[in-house]
């Protein structure tokens, strides 16, 4: 008969999630982890083998997580474009530091780099993305707040690049908020397209 699990797995995701915050890829282990959540890190290790396959489980369910997310944020956001603006700040709590926000994105690569079988999970997860703001940009364009020759694709890729590459620019040396930092450059780039607007 196997033993119960003491903690959830929403639990140690979020115990994961934290960890990588406060020491990066490097100083994270399943030991720290375990001691955050109060069990012992051959609990860890039979439940999900490494590290390796902890940030595995955990990148799964963020994938699985994201349909639910994104649903909620077009819901408290009716104007498609105010939703399209407010995933500039729709981040963890660790966002909003600096050095938190790098150490994710150092650890985010390392994985990738050394588990090829992530790879087509975070395109997934980016592909989601991509297709909630291309609905938005849809959205727009029905409601007469875009104009009629929108590159709705093209632009929906275009937001996507600009949210994630202002993240970075903010964790890297912006000023103010990520929030604030990023709003900025995805109304930048909705600018020219919006209803009223004349296009270069």
């Amino acid at each position: 008969m196997s033993r119960p699990r003491l903690v959830s797995d929403h639990d140690v995701f979020a115990a994961f999630d934290a960890a990588i915050a406060e020491h990066g890829p490097n100083g994270v282990t399943l030991g720290l982890v375990a001691q955050r959540l109060g069990v012992t890190a051959p609990a860890l290790m039979r439940r999900f083998g490494s590290k390796q396959g902890l940030f595995a489980a955990f990148m799964q369910q963020q994938l699985a997580a994201q349909p639910d997310m994104l649903r909620a944020l077009a819901d408290a956001h009716p104007d498609p474009l105010q939703a399209l603006l407010a995933l500039s700040g729709h981040t963890r709590p660790y966002s909003m530091k600096r050095a938190a926000y790098l150490r994710h994105l150092a650890s985010f690569f390392l994985q990738l780099a050394d588990d090829p079988a992530l790879v087509p999970v975070i395109a997934k997860w980016f592909e989601g993305e991509r297709r909630w703001m291309a609905e938005r940009l849809s959205e727009a364009l029905a409601t007469g707040a875009l104009q009629l020759n929108t590159p709705v694709p093209e632009l929906a890729r275009t937001l996507q690049a600009a949210l994630h590459g202002a993240r970075l620019q903010w964790a890297t040396g912006g000023k103010g908020t990520e929030s604030a930092w990023s709003r900025r450059e995805l109304d930048a780039v909705l600018a020219p397209w919006r209803m009223g607007a004349v296009v270069r």
